[in-house]
Parts: structure tokens; C-alpha cells; sequence
């Protein structure tokens, strides 16, 4: 019986949390941006301060230290920039996509100068560009497009854990 208590609470906290992203994506990713950076700043400052304590100071150590000293930055960084970061991702995404959209292009280009006669493949390719480049300009907000899908799929799953559950 405990076990399935278990199975009920977890399928709730999953329903729970896929409501959260989907209906509010944008706090979510700010939130958790946010505990990666104090989770970077605690890790950095702890370990400067070991690094301190122990008096080591050759040059692997001190080498050491700046990195933790770098981590530390990274996590104020983290902490008060959420924004830019996920600005970041947009740019990441949106050039992989472009990129991808271009090699199709190429591919499509050499199959119908080798005497493929549909322009399908061309234009596909081309509309994967253009998506590439309206994420990269941010016209969507791509990563709460993924948040809410993300929800709809935890909601999805524990409705059917719950519905399984209950019929047994």
C-alpha cells in the first residue's frame, strides 16, 4: 500500500510540474537558470576557500583556484543575467537550425542538378532556414515553446500513470 501511495504522489508532483511549465515556461527556466548560478557560486566560493585553507599555493593550486574563482563569476553571472542566457540558447538553437536548413539546401541543389525535378526538398530546406532565422531574431520564444511541450507530455504521462493505477 505504501508503494502505491508513492506512485500516486509522484504522479501528482509530475502533474503538478507540467502545469507549471505549461503555464508559466518563462519563470521556470529564469528559476532554474538562477539555482545553476548559486549552485556555481556556492560551489566556487567553497572551493577558493578550501584552496586557502589548505595554504597550497603551487602552481596547480593557484591554477585551480582561478578556475573556482571563474566558476564563482559564472554563477553571479548566472544569477543576475538570466535573460542573457537564454537569449544565448535562442542563438545557439536558431544558428544550428540555419546551419542544418543550409546543408539540406546544398544537398537538395546538387540532387536536382543531378536531374531530380521536384523542388520539394529545395523548398523545405528553405523554410527550415527561415525558421532558424526568425528563432535567431527571436520571434518565438523557442525555449518556452519546449518548456510547455515539456508539460504537456509530464501531464500526459501522469494522467495515464494515474488512470493505470487506479484501474488496478
Amino acid at each position: 500500500m505504501a508503494k502505491k501511495m508513492g506512485s500516486y504522489i509522484s504522479l501528482v508532483v509530475m502533474f503538478a510540474l507540467g502545469l507549471i511549465l505549461i503555464l508559466n515556461p518563462g519563470w521556470v527556466i529564469h528559476t532554474g537558470i538562477r539555482l545553476v548560478g548559486i549552485a556555481l557560486l556556492i560551489f566556487g566560493i567553497g572551493a577558493v576557500i578550501t584552496n586557502l585553507l589548505q595554504h597550497d599555493f603551487k602552481f596547480t593550486a593557484t591554477a585551480g583556484m582561478i578556475g573556482n574563482i571563474v566558476i564563482a563569476v559564472i554563477g553571479l553571472v548566472l544569477f543576475f543575467n538570466a535573460a542573457a542566457v537564454t537569449h544565448l540558447f535562442n542563438i545557439i538553437f536558431g544558428a544550428i537550425i540555419v546551419v542544418h536548413g543550409a546543408t539540406l539546401l546544398i544537398g537538395a541543389l546538387d540532387t536536382k542538378e543531378v536531374g531530380g525535378k521536384s523542388l520539394v526538398p529545395v523548398i523545405i530546406a528553405g523554410v527550415i532556414i527561415l525558421f532558424g532565422v526568425l528563432i535567431l531574431l527571436r520571434v518565438f520564444r523557442v525555449e518556452e515553446i519546449m518548456l510547455r511541450v515539456a508539460g504537456i507530455v509530464m501531464l500526459c504521462n501522469a494522467a495515464l500513470g494515474l488512470w493505470v493505477a487506479l484501474k488496478k
